[in-house]
């Protein structure tokens, strides 16, 4: 399987990347790296089975290029990622045939945290709620098999929790 992971410097991008290349059930996965400046991957690509491509999510033809070979698109940039941006995912995924992405987004982007917290987490957030909103929107609208990993704050903790939630569900 080979997985294009767009934003590939950043945190999320690097967590998945390592966790990927030490699974011992993915000895079979190719990860490419999709950022502005492979240099800011270097100790990544010296990794087995990790490559780098440079490019611009604003650019399209840079992302269909990109996507050429790929199985699975995770789009790392979360609500970074303008509407525009996502929109030129969409479309160059839909040039190329890919039918899988996976998204990470904003906790809050459909008002499901409730309490202290979650006002919290909204004065925080401030428009990149409404960004992660749009692109979780286009994702949901655009026909692709889409999921939406809406992440909580991170830590350099060594530990994990995930839990399975629907959307508009309260936490």
């Amino acid at each position: 399987m080979n997985i294009l992971i767009l934003g590939g410097n950043g945190a999320i991008a690097r967590l998945v990347s390592e966790q990927i290349i030490n699974d011992q059930d993915a000895h079979n996965v190719n990860i490419s790296l999709f950022l502005r400046n492979t240099k800011r991957v270097d100790d990544l690509t010296k990794l087995s089975n990790i490559d780098s491509i440079e490019g611009d999510l604003d650019n399209y033809n840079s992302i269909v290029s990109a996507m050429d070979g790929q199985d699975l698109i995770f789009d790392a940039t979360g609500a970074a990622a303008t509407s525009e941006r996502t929109k030129n995912i969409i479309k160059a995924m839909h040039t190329t045939t890919i039918k899988r992405i996976i998204s990470i987004n904003n906790l809050g982007i459909y008002d499901e945290v409730p309490g202290e917290f979650g006002i919290w987490n909204a004065k925080m957030v401030g428009n990149h709620t409404r960004y992660g909103r749009e692109s979780a929107d286009l994702l949901e609208q655009s026909g692709l098999d889409e999921t939406t990993l809406r992440l909580a704050w991170l830590t350099n903790g060594n530990d994990t929790d995930y839990e399975l939630t629907k959307k508009r569900r309260k936490f």
